[in-house]
């Protein structure tokens, strides 16, 4: 999920459901600007299988010029990982 934004400081709140299919695995979402992570927006998402569990992170994104935020998803290798009602809310602030 990504979106461009034109110069200034933004907050970048992404939350969704998400489940992940194998027990004792993990998932991670992030926030990315311009294609680097932002520091400190990755959150792991411990697997509790096929449950369905609510995952947030949030982000301060400051820029000069035009780039695109968004967000990714990983996961440990053999797991399916769902993902429902992906919110993301990008706010500038100035």
């Amino acid at each position: 999920m990504s979106l461009a934004v034109s110069a200034g400081t933004y907050t970048v709140d992404f939350s969704a459901y998400a489940s992940l299919n194998l027990s004792n695995r993990d998932g991670y979402i992030s926030i990315y600007a311009d294609g680097v992570l932002v520091a400190n927006s990755e959150r792991v998402f411990g697997s509790v299988t096929n449950r369905d569990r609510i995952i947030y992170t949030q982000a301060q994104v400051i820029t000069a010029s035009s780039i695109t935020i968004e967000a990714r998803y990983r996961v440990d290798s053999a797991v399916t990982f769902t993902m429902k009602i992906r919110n993301m809310i990008i706010t500038q602030t100035s």
